[in-house]
């Protein structure tokens, strides 16, 4: 028994030296050089990588409210008692410039713009944007002492003066913003600057009358009043203004192509300034800087 055990256990162990040295001869199973169909298993494909969407440009469409005051304005050139004759001012005289009053309307801004995505922190866009209309006032109400000569013996003339402005236009703006990598529930965090001019159209109307009041007589004591007809002066012109711009704000991701964008936004806007005859005068209405506040809520669509 122990004879024949040990001849199989050494026709075994033959057997297996043969069949390993086969093995490492042909290379197959340990260089790698067979396939899969070399080991009766199956093919699997290759993955087929998915692109990413990954837009570079995109349209945008922004709805927002302005507040802020009203800006600061001078008027200078306009003049009053200069009526010939009888009727003449010791002194002409013009608007008090405390009188001159302005205020914002508290309209609806809206705008439209195109951008371009540089990376996935840097962005930029061009946008047309309406502006507040604007009312600048000059209500005012001054006089004179008459001079006395051989028909009037004293008196005052007095003008009453309505002047108004209106003040409307658009804004182009070059922006650029900076991506924050924080995300907050898919809310984005950014902030931005811009650049631009405004295009302003100036409609001003004026309106003016003087009224004398003086005694005809050097020993009477009759006053007579002439009212002199309004003189109304109208005039529209275009301005070109500097307009700069600060925005913080942030983005939610509604879809792979629609973002929704929610900013506070800081516009300023130079000022402008309007020339009308009055009276054979010119009259130069100047309108300081504006500043606006205003909030916003927009809409932008990626597209490649």
């Amino acid at each position: 028994m122990k004879v024949k055990l040990k001849t199989y256990l050494t026709l075994m162990l033959i057997v297996l030296l043969s069949w390993t040295n086969q093995a490492i001869a042909g290379g197959d199973y340990y260089s790698g050089a067979g396939g899969m169909k070399d080991y009766g298993g199956t093919p699997v494909p290759a993955p087929i990588p998915v692109p990413l969407y990954d837009p570079v440009w995109y349209l945008r469409a922004d709805l927002g409210f302005g507040f802020g005051d009203g800006p600061s304005a001078s008027e200078n050139g306009m003049v009053f008692g200069e009526q010939a004759g009888d009727y003449e001012a010791v002194h002409t005289f013009g608007v008090d410039q405390h009188s001159v009053e302005s205020d914002f309307d508290q309209a609806v801004i809206f705008g439209v713009g195109v951008g371009f995505r540089w990376s996935d922190s840097f962005r930029m866009d061009v946008t047309g944007e309406s502006r507040r209309s604007q009312t600048v006032k000059i209500i005012d109400q001054s006089s004179e002492r008459l001079v006395p000569n051989t028909n009037v013996y004293g008196g005052t003339v007095k003008s009453e003066t309505d002047d108004r402005s209106l003040l409307k236009g658009g804004v182009v703006m070059f922006n650029g913003y900076y991506d924050m990598a924080t995300h907050w529930g898919g809310f984005t965090p950014y902030i931005g600057g811009g650049l631009g001019f405004a295009v302003t159209d100036i409609e001003r109307r004026n309106e003016n009358r003087e009224t004398v009041r003086y005694r005809a007589s050097a020993t009477g004591n009759v006053l007579r009043d002439d009212l002199h007809e309004p003189s109304i002066h109208s005039a529209t012109t275009t301005e070109l203004s500097f307009a700069a711009m600060a925005t913080v704000g942030g983005t939610y991701k509604l879809s792979d192509i629609t973002d929704l964008d929610l900013n506070y936004r800081y516009m300023y806007i130079d000022g402008v300034s309007s020339s009308l005859n009055v009276n054979g005068h010119t009259s130069k209405l100047e309108i300081d800087g504006t500043s606006d506040h205003q909030i916003r809520a927009g809409v932008r669509f990626n597209i490649q």
